[in-house]
């Protein structure tokens, strides 16, 4: 006769697996940006919400709670993490951004008020009304049409948002313009009950935009057209190849180091956000030199010592082949240059013919690369 379980073991086995079946409540990452007149007050920060959302305040202590993970939770989240100031105002239909930075709407000409757009597009709702989706951008931007009727777009550099220069290397920038009143992605269209397919304008429709200015640190230059090649970092002139004509910039005091390069552009039938920040970092790339090996002669199963210099922070990849036959690889990561080095045991199964070759290769923090350095060795029979 099979025993009946009693009630409250049975009970407690229920509530595990309940418990063991049921998702944690998962936190929301999504990234906030606040682009205020004149400076960025709050370059792109990631945040992670709990998906119950929270109480969040300002910086004048107005209380606001939410139960789920929403754009304004994510923004009071980015705002405490990077010691920006804020302020809102708590109404019938949710909270009122006053200000960031004490960057606040003109209130005799209305001019400066604070826009909000996610991934590209000026949500009908609020911040508080928009439930976050993981790897949301949004964005607050001071618009200074005080008609609140002029057409809003997203300044953009095409490309990379970080890259790497050598000296003497151009930079060569596109300045596109991303249209906040659509989407940019068929799945934002669905999440916003958007059918009208001229309504999705995707990364690779942006248009070019001409007339923006684009500056390098404190340093600017204003393209009549929307392009710029050429524009050197490491020497002694900067020059904008815009579409319709060229314009020369005197930067005498840049060399290598990193530089913050956005774009900007006055409110003509259409107001402009400001870029996000490509981050470009000049400097040399990693190179060897100075390669010794020792012993002089490689003998099988004898350890085989290699140093080199290098003269730069870098990760190293190193293998040793005799002939087309690859004996030994490996990876060594060197926190500073100087003189640097591995060692091999030797010991291997495969076939060595009268010498064998360390070959020598690095990537700088940047992705910069080197050339392959190659070294030979005889072997000792």
């Amino acid at each position: 006769m099979k025993k009946r379980m009693s009630v409250p073991l049975a009970l407690g086995l229920v509530l595990l697996t309940v418990l063991l079946a049921a998702p944690a409540a998962l936190a929301v990452e999504t990234s906030v940006r606040v682009e205020a007149k004149g400076f960025t007050a709050l370059p792109q920060t990631w945040v992670e919400e709990a998906a119950g959302g929270g109480t969040y305040y300002d910086s004048e202590g107005t209380e606001y709670t939410s139960t789920e993970a929403t754009a304004f939770g994510a923004t009071a989240l980015a705002t405490e993490m990077a010691g920006v100031t804020w302020d809102f105002d708590v109404f019938g239909m949710g909270p009122f951004v006053g200000w960031f930075s004490r960057q606040a709407m003109d209130p005799v000409t209305y001019a400066d008020w604070w826009s909000f757009a996610v991934n590209g597009y000026s949500s009908p709702l609020g911040a508080a009304n928009l439930p976050s989706v993981a790897d949301d951008d949004y964005l607050w931007f001071q618009n200074p049409d005080n008609t609140f009727s002029k057409p809003s777009t997203l300044l953009v550099i095409d490309g990379s948002p970080v890259r790497a220069l050598t000296p003497g290397q151009a930079l060569d920038l596109t300045i596109k313009g991303d249209d906040l009143a659509k989407v940019n992605s068929q799945a934002d269209a669905t999440r916003f009950g958007i059918s009208d397919p001229s309504m999705i304008q995707t990364p690779d429709q942006f248009p070019e935009v001409s007339g923006a200015t684009v500056y390098v640190g404190n340093r600017a230059s204003v393209l009549t057209g929307s392009r710029s090649k050429g524009l050197k970092l490491a020497g002694a002139k900067v020059r904008f190849k815009a579409s319709r004509s060229n314009k020369r910039l005197d930067l005498p005091n840049l060399g290598n180091g990193t530089y913050y390069v956005w774009a900007e552009k006055a409110m003509d039938g259409t107001v402009y956000a400001r870029s996000d920040t490509v981050i470009v970092n000049v400097g040399s790339k990693p190179a060897f030199s100075g390669v010794t090996a020792t012993p002089k002669k490689f003998r099988r199963n004898r350890a085989l010592t290699v140093r080199y210099k290098i003269n730069k922070a870098a990760r190293v990849q190193w293998w040793i082949k005799s002939g087309s036959t690859t004996l030994a690889r490996g990876w060594r990561t060197h926190a500073s240059g100087g003189r640097q080095g591995f060692t091999w045991t030797g010991r291997t199964g495969k076939r060595i013919g009268k010498r064998v070759t360390v070959y020598l290769k690095a990537w700088d923090e940047w992705g910069r690369v080197s050339t392959v350095k190659m070294h030979n060795v005889s072997v000792r029979k």
